[in-house]
């Protein structure tokens, strides 16, 4: 065997040697190449993650500046605590004696908001009750408060605490046959009235400080102008549709 290995090396040309090498070395090298071609970062365009194609894993470069960067205004929510939507009963007397527990005001509350949707029928020259705790047995002097629509031809929003009250002009006049989004808004002292048109949706907005709040503490709450003393000559004409008391919270 050793015989037979020595004699074909030796009789291999000299040139088949030469291009055997030169063969491993050109391997040797195309090997390295390729090695660090995976290495190395590609060069050129590289496609573009969409939303459509993105990993589940990865937000969208917008949604992430949304999120994660840019500020929002929030907008703090409403909880509602007391809601009727009985326009029928309101007309009929239901809701002439309600109780504060029921409805929710107390005069603990610092923050809180009522809605009422309205509309009047006629042009009665007369006061028109919305809401208050006012003509009741039980309450009397600065403890009542109310609200209403003031006779033609001013036909205002009016407000009264004991013995302060006030016509508000500047919330527009009372248009018949139209519906009314009216705003009560009580917050740490200041009272602010929105009248909202709801046909144009026209708004405007008063704010009334350095008065009492609203008592809740003798009485109950009238809706409709149908007074808990039985007085009627302040019924509402027209539809109350809608009433809404909301606590607003402070943190």
């Amino acid at each position: 065997m050793d015989n037979t290995s020595e004699q074909t090396q030796k009789s291999m040309p000299i040139w088949l040697k030469s291009l055997l090498v030169i063969i491993l070395i050109a391997a040797v090298g195309i090997g390295i190449y390729f090695l660090v071609q995976l290495l190395l970062p590609k060069s050129g365009p590289q496609p573009t993650l969409t939303p459509y194609n993105m990993p589940a894993t990865i937000k969208p470069l917008q949604n992430m500046m949304q999120t994660n960067m840019m500020p929002t205004t929030t907008i703090k929510p409403t909880n509602i605590y007391y809601k009727l939507e009985d326009p029928v009963g309101i007309a009929n007397e239901r809701y002439s004696n309600i109780p504060f527990k029921t409805f929710g005001l107390n005069n603990n509350l610092n923050n809180w908001t009522i809605n009422i949707l309205f509309t009047t029928t006629t042009t009665t020259s007369k006061w028109q009750g919305i809401i208050g705790n006012i003509y009741n047995n039980e309450v009397s002097g600065e403890n009542i408060w109310g609200f209403w629509i003031s006779p033609n031809p001013t036909k205002y929003i009016h407000f009264r605490i004991g013995a302060w009250n006030e016509n508000f002009p500047s919330l527009g006049v009372i248009n018949n046959k139209t519906l009314y989004k009216l705003i009560i808004n009580f917050n740490n002292g200041i009272y602010r009235l929105t009248l909202i048109n709801m046909a144009d949706n026209v708004s405007n907005t008063v704010e009334i400080r350095d008065k009492p709040k609203l008592n809740s503490t003798t009485g109950s709450i009238c809706i409709g102008g149908h007074w808990q003393s039985g007085r009627k000559d302040e019924v509402f004409d027209g539809t109350i549709d809608y009433v809404d008391f909301s606590l607003i919270p402070t943190n």
